[in-house]
C-alpha cells in the first residue's frame, strides 16, 4: 500500500508486481521487487500490475494503447510481464486449443484468409485470428468406398471422388455429398453355423452374429455412415455396363471395385 505525505508518495512492489507512472510527458513502467520508492504525487499517477503466471498451454492477449500492431498473445509456461507502459492484459488466462491426432479446426486471420490447422498441435493464436465454427474430426472413408467432395473454391473440379482407404480432412470450402441409401452390408459381421443336437441328429442353426469385438463394432459404425458411397463391385460372375462423361457406354468384366469417375 502507498504511504502519502503532503507531496510524495511512497510505494513497495513483489517480485511479481509491476508499476506505471503516468505523466503529462509520457509514461515509464518499472518492475519489482521495489522495497521503497516515492513519486510525486502532483506529477505522476501511478498504476500497478501484478504479473501472469501462465502454466504449459495457456495464453493471453496484451494490447498496446498506443500501437494497435503490437497487439500480441503471449504464452506459458512462464511469468508474463509487461514490456512497455503503454501495455495492459487485455484477457484473463486461457487455455489454447489442444488438438487430438483426428481433430482440426479452420482458423479465419484477420485479413480473411483461411487456413487448416490440423492435429496433434496446440494451437498458438496470433491476434485477429478467429476459429471457424467449433473443432472438427477428420473423416475415415473405408476400403471400396469412396466419398463426394464439393468445393465451392475450386471451379475446375467443383466435384470430386475421393476413394478410401483414406483419412479426409475438409477444407473451409468443401462440403460433402450424404449417402441417403446406405443400406450395404458390413463384411466385417459374418454369420456363422452352429449346429444343436435335435432328434437323434446335428442341425445347422444360422442366424448368429461372430462379433470380432472393437473391430467388428467401429466398422459396423465406419461402413453404415451416410458419408460414403460404396463402390461398384465387379466379379467373375457378375460385369457391369458404365456409362462414362463423355455418354459412351463401357463394358467392365475384370474383377475390381470400380468408383464412378466426377469428371
Amino acid at each position: 500500500m502507498p504511504c502519502c505525505t503532503e507531496f510524495l508518495c511512497f510505494y513497495n512492489l513483489q517480485q511479481n508486481q509491476q508499476t506505471v507512472f503516468i505523466t503529462p510527458t509520457g509514461r515509464e513502467i518499472q518492475d519489482g521487487p521495489v522495497t521503497c520508492g516515492f513519486y510525486n504525487m502532483f506529477w505522476s499517477t501511478r498504476k500497478e500490475v501484478t504479473m501472469q503466471n501462465l502454466k504449459i498451454n495457456e495464453q493471453i492477449l496484451i494490447k498496446n494503447e498506443k500501437n494497435s500492431e503490437r497487439h500480441r498473445y503471449v504464452f506459458g509456461p512462464g511469468l508474463i510481464k509487461l514490456d512497455d507502459p503503454w501495455e495492459y492484459f487485455a484477457s484473463g488466462v486461457e487455455l489454447c486449443e489442444i488438438l487430438d491426432q483426428d481433430d482440426y479446426i479452420i482458423v479465419r486471420s484477420m485479413d480473411g484468409r483461411k487456413s487448416r490447422i490440423l492435429g496433434p498441435h496446440v494451437w498458438q493464436k496470433k491476434y485477429g485470428d478467429e476459429i471457424e465454427g467449433e473443432k472438427r474430426q477428420s473423416l475415415q472413408i473405408p476400403v471400396n468406398h469412396y466419398m463426394i467432395v464439393n468445393d465451392s473454391n475450386n471451379a475446375d473440379f467443383p466435384v470430386k471422388h475421393i476413394c478410401g482407404p483414406k483419412k479426409m480432412y475438409l477444407t473451409a470450402f468443401q462440403s460433402i455429398e450424404h449417402n441417403n441409401n446406405n443400406s450395404h452390408e458390413n463384411p466385417n459381421i459374418r454369420t456363422k453355423n452352429k449346429k444343436e443336437w435335435v432328434n437323434g441328429q446335428w442341425q445347422n442353426i444360422t442366424g448368429q452374429n461372430d462379433r470380432a469385438g472393437i473391430v467388428q463394432d467401429s466398422g459396423a459404425g465406419l461402413l453404415n455412415s451416410s458419408n460414403y458411397f460404396p463402390c461398384i463391385e465387379i466379379t467373375q460372375q457378375r460385369a457391369v455396363h458404365l456409362q462414362l462423361v463423355d455418354g459412351s457406354v463401357k463394358l467392365i468384366s475384370s474383377p475390381q471395385s470400380r468408383m464412378p469417375s466426377s469428371a
